[in-house]
């Protein structure tokens, strides 16, 4: 291998540094332009009519306590006062079948993990609870 000499050794080092500044100020120079991209994409608020303002929130109704079913740990909130009135009569290990699987997303297996069920015991008692459910609300009139 070869020896550098002092002058080579200062002469790469300069090179180096040289080097380092200029991918320092390009990089720097990519964020400037990616910030400009951002600010050009960005919209001041008032700009936006009223349709487009009422689209970006909206609002939750949480006063309602008589709609609200804790299943696992779970805060499940049903908006509709006749179909939570409706769930509120199925038995509770249907019940919270039900409210895991429709208003919690989750799939028959999660839900058999969560009560400690087997999957096919939770798969039936879901089309059972369908059943009783629709004659609630078939029998009671409850749209």
């Amino acid at each position: 291998m070869r020896e550098f000499s002092e002058q080579d050794k200062q002469r790469i080092s300069k090179q180096f540094c040289s080097f380092c500044c200029s991918v320092l100020k390009n990089e720097a120079n990519n964020i400037r332009a990616e910030y400009k991209h951002y600010a050009d994409l960005e919209m001041d608020f008032s700009f936006l009519s009223d349709k487009e303002q009422a689209e970006l929130y909206t609002f939750d109704c949480y006063f309602v306590t008589d709609n609200v079913f804790n299943v696992c740990d779970i805060r499940i909130i049903v908006s509709n006062n006749m179909l939570a009135e409706a769930i509120n009569k199925l038995p509770c290990d249907l019940r919270d079948i039900v409210l895991l699987s429709y208003f919690a997303n989750m799939p028959d297996i999660e839900i058999a993990k969560q009560l400690d069920l087997s999957y096919w015991i939770v798969f039936r008692a879901r089309i059972r609870a369908l059943k009783r459910l629709k004659a609630i609300i078939s029998t009671e009139g409850i749209k």
